[in-house]
């Protein structure tokens, strides 16, 4: 009887020693995994963080760098020069025309600026046609050219803004390449004439950005609503819906904090609102997801309880293992931070090296433009003098002043006037020219007689249509005078006829005619040269084309 007893003892005795040496061992090991948990749990928040700053930072730079560029390229003087060049838009948007291709050039070279993600650039007037536009770099055709760009959302908050500021609009899906992107877009600062330049960046190349990124899964989502606007792992295609929806995101519509961590459904995110500036209609705000850190219910699993059970004195082990576990994390993640800073760092830089790479070119472009300006005049003023005294004696000699002339002589000499006072044209011409570019004309306005001036436009024209043998044909309708400056107005048809028999063939046909229309609409601009509304139409003619009208 008494084995059992002391088997009993015994095993009560080792029963309790083993619960004294055991529950302390496993409430400390319950303490530590717990701990550990809330450990890892820290470093995956610092992680997300840090992720989540390196694509807030990475979408911050594209959307400065955007901007930067856009206004460098709204201070080419190309896009201004096109609007003060005579003629209208529409005359002067055709291939061939120089105006037309330097904004080609000027827009296809901005798409250098961003490869891969820059896809199509404009040029549009402020009335909504597109002066010119690039797509992948490919000119647009005259043809091709949108007649009305005023129906998209980035027109008119741009030309609301005023110019020296971009408007970057939500995204949309382009009509002319076919993919979700966001235009940015700043007004042309000039004095005649309103237009915008307007570039498209595509969303998938934001979202290739952010997958160039070695953390966590990251996305763009929508502040106002938590949709997803970009997700890293997933490829933006063309015609299909913008981003997805998920509804583990919806919470972050209502966070207020400009950053911050949260669980939903066993996702832990950490969010960064990006900043916005008051002219970018996007509230956006970067994500850094990861499946939160899992715990069991009594904070130690089944083998843990085992080791415990059959090694109490190596419980130090695990715990080490675990804190050299989160060390290991922490330094990875660190060298993760460190690493998405130098790429921010180089993209400041490129950024930096393009806008000065810009500004000197735009300086090459002024000092290229006043020394042209500089020739002109010094070539025009030079001309001038000696054809000015050619003529005068050409008219002395017709005027018998040298003696009597035969018919051949007068002929002759009538000859060396017309072509005398055609230079001088041509030399005047220039210098008007000089002086628009250096913005010194001045408009001596009075009433004029249009119908006189389009009849002496006739009479000057006469003997080159004679000479041509082009029947010329001018027809002046009776109308009102007009304010403006009669020499410049006489000199703009003068021109208008000049170039329309300069350009037809012998034996053909040239019909000028003046007439008056009802009023236009007050929505018109004045310029410093306007008139009421009146029109000359010219048109010219051969035996084997049809006619046309310019």
């Amino acid at each position: 009887m008494r084995r059992p007893a002391g088997l009993a003892r015994t095993g009560r005795v080792f029963l309790l020693v083993l619960a004294i040496g055991f529950v302390p061992l496993a409430i400390g090991a319950v303490v530590i995994q717990r701990e550990s948990h809330r450990n890892d749990q820290r470093t995956l928040d610092r992680a997300l963080a840090a992720d989540a700053h390196s694509g807030e930072a990475d979408l911050a730079a594209y959307f400065d760098r955007a901007r930067s560029i856009a206004l460098l390229t709204a201070e080419n003087p190309v896009f201004k020069d096109f609007y003060e060049l005579p003629g209208t838009p529409d005359q002067k948007s055709r291939i061939g025309v120089p105006a037309f291709e330097r904004l080609n050039a000027a827009l296809g070279y901005l798409q250098k600026l961003y490869p891969g993600a820059l896809g199509e650039t404009c040029f549009i007037d402020r009335a909504g046609f597109e002066n010119a536009r690039v797509v992948r770099g490919r000119p647009a055709r005259p043809s091709e050219l949108s007649i009305n760009e005023s129906i998209h959302p980035f027109f008119k908050p741009t030309f609301v803004l005023g110019a020296g500021r971009v408007y970057q609009a939500a995204p949309y899906l382009s009509p002319d390449m076919h993919e979700w992107v966001i235009s940015n877009s700043t007004r042309i600062p000039m004095t005649s004439g309103a237009a915008i330049v307007h570039f498209e960046i595509t969303v998938e190349s934001l979202r290739r950005a952010l997958a160039r990124e070695l953390g966590h899964h990251l996305l763009i989502v929508d502040r106002a609503t938590g949709a997803i606007v970009a997700d890293s792992e997933r490829p933006q295609f063309g015609m299909r819906p913008l981003g997805h929806r998920d509804r583990r995101f919806f919470p972050l519509a209502e966070v207020t904090a400009r950053h911050g961590a949260l669980t939903v459904d066993g996702l832990r995110m950490a969010y960064l609102r990006v900043p916005r500036a008051a002219t970018n209609a996007n509230d956006w705000m970067v994500v850094a997801s990861s499946p939160a850190v899992q715990a069991s219910l009594l904070g130690i699993d089944r083998a843990t309880f085992a080791l415990l059970a059959i090694l109490l004195v190596l419980v130090a082990l695990p715990i080490a293992y675990r804190w050299g576990r989160m060390n290991k994390d922490l330094t990875e993640r660190e060298q993760d931070l460190h690493k998405s800073e130098h790429r921010y760092r180089i993209l400041f830089e490129e950024a930096e090296s393009g806008r000065r790479l810009l500004s000197e070119q735009n300086d090459r472009l002024r000092q290229l433009d006043r020394m042209k300006d500089d020739f002109v005049a010094s070539v025009s003023h030079e001309l001038r003098t000696p054809l000015t005294s050619i003529t005068g004696y050409v008219e002395l000699l017709m005027e018998g002043e040298a003696g009597d002339l035969n018919e051949e002589q007068a002929g002759f000499l009538g000859v060396i006037r017309r072509n005398g006072e055609r230079l001088l044209r041509v030399v005047g011409d220039l210098l008007f020219a000089a002086e628009l570019d250096a913005r010194t004309v001045e408009i001596d306005r009075a009433d004029v007689d249009i119908a006189a001036l389009v009849a002496q436009a006739r009479d000057t024209a006469r003997p080159l249509a004679d000479e041509r043998q082009i029947n010329l044909v001018v027809e002046p309708e009776p109308v009102a005078s007009v304010e403006g400056d009669a020499g410049r107005l006489g000199q703009a048809i003068d021109n208008l006829l000049s170039n329309a028999l300069k350009f037809t063939p012998p034996g053909g046909r040239v019909e000028l005619r003046l007439f008056e229309t009802e009023a236009g609409s007050s929505s018109k601009l004045r310029t410093p040269g306007w008139v009421s509304p009146r029109r000359i139409r010219l048109s010219s003619s051969n035996a084997s084309s049809a006619p046309r009208t310019r």
